[in-house]
């Protein structure tokens, strides 16, 4: 068991009889007092294995890392307009950015302390990018910082040993972090990737090369609570590993006045019923809901709706040879009409929504307002409808294909094993499907693979069909359509379009970068392609069903908000009974 608990100075006044509570270096809110009692939030999550920014693999591992890590800035939820708003965290002040966009400059502000008293400035932030880069190491996440919509100038090339870090675009010069991008970069990726904790949070230099070990190819840091320091909002005061974690709020933050919340405790559950039953007891204040569990409580006022950042589609081999009917784009536009996108998304998923377009509903295009690509004219003129579903138009298309192809096509449709949901949709397609088009015209033959490995198969291009999702970032579909690149190495579909990759390529590092309305544009031609190749028959997009206590009066008023979610440590807490 691990415990860390503030240690607290009383200090008597000689005319007043009252006390004063101040924190030591960490500067933990007081977990009790004689005027207020603190708001405790009470919630379940999962068990971690490490804090780490640079190696961490779980979302349950962000989430914790979202409490106690800082960023240059931070996304909260404004009071005022109950949007999403970025506000200076490390960073004293808005970035200075040179003409081309290519350079970026931070100044830190002065004055800020790790949980422990160490000094926190801009030389921790150049540490922890270098220790995240470096090529003993081998961090998993160095890919943060040349992998995606961040090009950092050299940083590939010294994680891969091939330059010294003098070379790299990052410094720290007076107190200020200077980025040198390889491209210019777009505001809304710049500030979307430094306004949440993770990979580009920074890290404490003392206990991170203290966990050295000796051939400095491993750390030990944030794997305890002895090797964590906190430079976040809160502090983790306790970590069992299989039974709970506990977070106290740090006084002295930049979001001090933005948080409500005194103290986060987190309890390790597994099992979906425990948790309803945890929640049901007024033993925690949050609990997702599916399935039958979402049936019980589907008119519940206290249900709130969050939204995935992928759409379920199923993939088609198009590349498959030896089922040459698969590379027939009437046959992937025969699977497109006869998707059913409704019955599937109400009747088996319960609170997902039909899709027949490729960029998720969450997607953010405009960071100032917050707009969605979805609700942009160009993204509107994707959309088909009756949700995509015409069993006419699939049947003209599917019998061109079964003319050309001249007998039975027999194919495979993987699924997740283990996921009952999953097994109904995949049911459901094969049924519906073969009584559309003629069980003697159509044989889907279901295999349940477990997840990994269906991922596993559709990189390697061992599938006929199969059903997958690849999430996007909040802020940048752009970036997220790489994976659709021709030569894209993770590639899960086996589309090779080159109008596709350069026009991809002109949004992501030439000419259309910096010009927002032609960049949306040209979003909604990329989708276009994919919907003319069809490597991939888009299906539903999941809505996450969850229940908070009614003793919360969220900020968003039950509203999800893209990139802050429903803004429940900013919200109003009434005491517990």
């Amino acid at each position: 068991m691990m415990l860390k608990k503030p240690v607290f100075l009383f200090v008597a006044l000689l005319t007043l009889i009252s006390v004063f509570f101040t924190a030591c270096s960490s500067n933990v809110q007081p977990a009790d007092n004689d005027v207020n009692k603190p708001v405790v939030y009470r919630t379940t999550g999962s068990k971690i294995s490490t804090l780490n920014p640079h190696v961490y693999q779980l979302s349950a591992e962000r989430t914790d890392m979202d409490r106690i890590y800082s960023s240059l800035y931070f996304a909260i939820v404004d009071p005022e307009t109950k949007n999403l708003k970025f506000v200076p965290y490390d960073a004293a002040e808005e970035p200075v950015i040179n003409e081309d966009s290519s350079v970026w400059s931070f100044k830190i502000k002065k004055d800020l302390l790790w949980e422990d008293g160490d000094v926190l400035d801009a030389n921790d932030y150049e540490y922890s990018y270098k220790m995240l880069l470096d090529p003993k190491l081998k961090n998993s996440r160095a890919t943060s910082l040349f992998g995606g919509a961040l090009v950092i100038k050299n940083a590939e090339q010294y994680w891969k040993g091939e330059v010294t870090w003098d070379k790299v675009g990052i410094k720290a010069i007076d107190n200020t972090l200077q980025l040198t991008f390889k491209y210019p970069t777009p505001k809304i990726d710049v500030m979307s990737a430094f306004s949440y904790s993770g990979p580009l949070s920074p890290v404490n230099e003392r206990l991170y090369s203290g966990g050295m070990n000796d051939d400095k190819t491993e750390t030990n840091y944030a794997t305890s609570l002895e090797t964590i320091s906190s430079s976040g909002i809160f502090v983790m005061t306790e970590w069992i590993r299989d039974q709970n974690k506990e977070f106290d709020k740090r006084l002295k933050t930049p979001l001090s006045d933005y948080i409500t919340v005194d103290k986060v405790t987190v309890r390790i559950v597994n099992s979906s019923s425990t948790k309803l039953q945890l929640f049901e007891n007024n033993e925690t204040d949050y609990v997702s809901l599916s399935g039958k569990n979402y049936d019980k409580y589907s008119d519940d006022p206290r249900v709130i709706f969050s939204e995935a950042t992928g759409v379920r589609c199923m993939y088609i081999n198009m590349e498959n040879q030896e089922k040459p009917f698969l590379t027939d784009i009437n046959f992937r536009q025969a699977m497109f009409w006869a998707m059913n996108r409704e019955s599937i998304a109400k009747n088996i998923y319960k609170t997902a929504i039909p899709a027949t377009y490729i960029i998720a509903t969450g997607g953010i295009v405009d960071i100032d307002n917050g707009l969605r690509y979805r609700d942009t004219e160009p993204a509107k003129s994707v959309l088909v409808q009756d949700n995509g579903f015409n069993q006419d138009k699939a049947v003209e298309y599917f019998n061109k294909a079964y003319k050309k192809y001249g007998k039975q096509m027999v194919v495979e449709l993987q699924y997740f094993e283990g996921s009952d949901s999953m097994k109904n949709m995949a049911e459901y397609v094969e049924e519906s499907f073969q009584n559309l088009f003629g069980p003697d015209k159509l044989d889907i033959k279901l295999r349940a693979v477990p997840t990994s490995s269906v991922y596993q198969n559709m990189r390697d291009g061992k599938y006929e069909m199969a059903f997958g999702r690849w999430n996007a970032g909040r802020f940048n579909p752009w970036s997220f359509l790489t994976i659709h690149t021709s030569d894209h190495t993770g590639k899960l579909d086996r589309m090779r379009n080159k109008e596709f990759d350069l026009l991809l390529e002109r949004c992501l590092t030439g000419d259309l970068l910096l010009k927002s309305q032609e960049r949306i544009e040209a979003l909604a031609e990329l989708e276009k392609i994919m919907l003319s190749e069809l490597p991939k028959i888009p299906i539903y997009e999941d809505r996450y069903a969850s229940m908070i206590h009614d003793r919360i009066t969220l900020i968003t008023d039950g509203r999800y908000v893209p990139g802050v979610g429903f803004g429940v440590l900013q919200s109003d807490f009434a005491e517990l009974d």
